[in-house]
C-alpha cells in the first residue's frame, strides 16, 4: 500500500500514553489507494480524493459502473497521480464527462477538466467525453492542460472531444498567465511529456495543442487518433525570441487528422515557428478525401535562406491516399507556397524513409466524410486481410461509450 502522507507517531514514555495530535486534526482521511476495498462511485469522492493535501500523490480507484460528471479539476503538487478503473475485466468501464460551466481559469481562456501544472498524471482504464452541449463558446476547452515538466500518461483510455470547433483541443501545452498576456515566452528547457498507449483519442479540434515558446515531448504507441484539426498544432514567438522543439514519436498508430500530422502556424509579430521533429514506425497517416496537406507550415514571413521546420523519419509508414505531403506558405505578399507531392516527398526525405506504402492502405470500410470525425471508432481502422500496411493491434484498443 502506498505511503500516506502522515508523520509516524513519536517514541514516548510508558507513563506517558498519550497519543499525538493528527497532522490533519480537521482534515479528510489520505486519498484511497488500489488496496482500499471501496472504490470511488461518486463526483464528491473522486473531487474530495484530489484535494487532499499531500506531496506524494497517490493512487485513486474508480468502480466499474462509476459514471461521473466533473467540473475543472486542478491536480495538486509536485508527486504522482493515478487515476485507474477498479477492475478492467468488467464489461463497463468507468466514464467521466466534462462539465466546465462559466469556468475561465487561465488567460488564454481555455478551460480543461484536468489541469496538471507539475508531477505526473496517469489514467488507465478510464472512458472521458466532452460533450457537445457542454462546450464554451467557440469550443475552447481540452480534457488536458499540462505545463512544462508535467508528464501525462494515458494507457487503455479513450478519450472524446466532441464538435467541430476548430479551437477545441485533446490536450493543451499551455505556457504561464503573465507569458500569455505579455507575449513574450521565458525560457523553459523542461518538456511537457504526454504519452497514449493502447488508446483511442478523438477530438474536433487539435490532438496537442502546444503554446508559443513551449517544448512538447508527445510519444504514441498503439494508438488510435481521429482529429478534426492537426495532430500537432504549434504556434510562433515574437520575433527575435527562440523557438523550442516539439517531440512526435509514433509506434503503431493509426492517425486520421483533417489538419495533418503537424501544423506550425505563425501570426503578425509572431515569425519565429517552432521546429518539428517526427519520427513514425509501422503506422498510417491519413488526412482528407480532397487530400489536405500531411503536414502544413505557415509562416509571416519568407525566409532567406529558408531554414526547414520539419525533420521526419519513417518506417514503414503507410501514407493513405495523400496528394500533399507537405506545404509551406507565407503571408510576405508575393511569396508562393512550396506544394511537396509524392516525388518532391521521396527526394526531400528519402535517405530517411525506409519501406514506405504510399496510396491505399486497403480498409476493410471506407471511411464516410459525412460522419463527425469525433465519432470514429477502431473498427473503422481496421484493414482487410490483403492490406500492405502495418498499424495498431485492435484487439487492445478499448471500445468507446456509447453516445448519450
Amino acid at each position: 500500500e502506498r505511503d500516506q502522507d502522515v508523520p509516524d507517531e513519536p517514541e514516548r514514555p510508558v507513563q506517558e500514553p498519550v497519543t499525538p495530535p493528527s497532522t490533519r486534526p480537521n482534515g479528510p482521511e489520505p486519498a484511497r489507494s488500489i488496496n482500499d476495498a471501496v472504490p470511488i462511485r461518486t463526483t464528491a469522492e473522486l473531487i474530495d480524493a484530489l484535494r487532499r493535501p499531500t506531496t506524494k500523490g497517490g493512487t485513486i480507484r474508480l468502480a466499474a459502473d462509476a459514471d461521473l460528471i466533473l467540473p475543472p479539476c486542478e491536480v495538486p503538487g509536485l508527486g504522482s497521480w493515478i487515476i485507474q478503473a477498479d477492475s478492467e475485466k468488467d464489461r463497463t468501464r468507468p466514464k467521466i464527462r466534462f462539465r466546465p460551466g462559466d469556468d475561465l481559469t487561465t488567460a488564454s481562456g481555455r478551460t480543461a477538466l484536468f489541469r496538471l501544472r507539475a508531477g505526473s498524471l496517469e489514467l488507465r482504464g478510464i472512458d472521458i467525453v466532452l460533450p457537445e452541449d457542454e462546450a464554451p463558446p467557440r469550443g475552447r476547452w481540452a480534457a488536458f492542460a499540462v505545463w512544462a515538466g508535467a508528464d501525462l500518461n494515458l494507457t487503455r483510455c479513450t478519450v472524446t472531444v466532441e464538435g467541430d470547433q476548430a479551437q477545441s483541443a485533446l490536450v493543451i501545452v499551455q505556457a504561464d498567465d503573465d507569458e500569455i498576456e505579455s507575449g513574450l515566452a521565458h525560457p523553459d528547457s523542461a518538456a511537457a511529456l504526454v504519452r497514449a498507449t493502447d488508446c483511442l483519442l478523438r477530438a474536433g479540434g487539435d490532438l496537442v495543442d502546444v503554446a508559443a515558446g513551449r517544448r512538447l515531448d508527445l510519444e504514441l504507441e498503439n494508438t488510435v487518433i481521429a482529429t478534426g484539426g492537426s495532430l500537432v498544432h504549434g504556434h510562433g514567438l515574437a520575433r527575435g525570441q527562440v523557438a523550442e522543439l516539439l517531440k512526435l514519436v509514433m509506434r503503431r498508430v493509426s492517425a486520421r487528422n483533417g489538419g495533418g500530422l503537424v501544423r506550425l502556424e505563425s501570426e503578425p509579430g509572431e515569425p519565429e515557428l517552432p521546429m518539428a521533429d517526427v519520427v513514425a514506425r509501422e503506422s498510417i497517416v491519413a488526412t482528407t478525401p480532397d487530400g489536405g496537406p500531411l503536414f502544413l507550415v505557415d509562416e509571416q514571413e519568407s525566409n532567406d535562406p529558408p531554414r526547414d521546420r520539419v525533420r521526419w523519419q519513417g518506417h514503414g509508414v503507410t501514407y493513405h491516399r495523400i496528394s500533399t505531403y507537405r506545404l509551406d506558405q507565407s503571408a510576405q505578399p508575393g511569396s508562393m507556397p512550396a506544394r511537396f507531392d509524392r516525388p518532391a516527398w521521396e527526394v526531400a526525405v528519402g535517405p530517411r524513409e525506409v519501406d514506405p506504402v504510399h496510396n491505399d492502405a486497403r480498409f476493410l470500410d471506407e471511411w464516410n466524410p459525412a460522419r463527425s470525425i469525433w465519432s470514429l471508432s477502431a473498427e473503422d481502422v481496421r484493414l482487410a486481410a490483403d492490406s500492405p500496411a502495418s498499424g495498431p493491434d485492435l484487439t487492445l484498443i478499448p471500445e468507446p461509450p456509447r453516445p448519450e
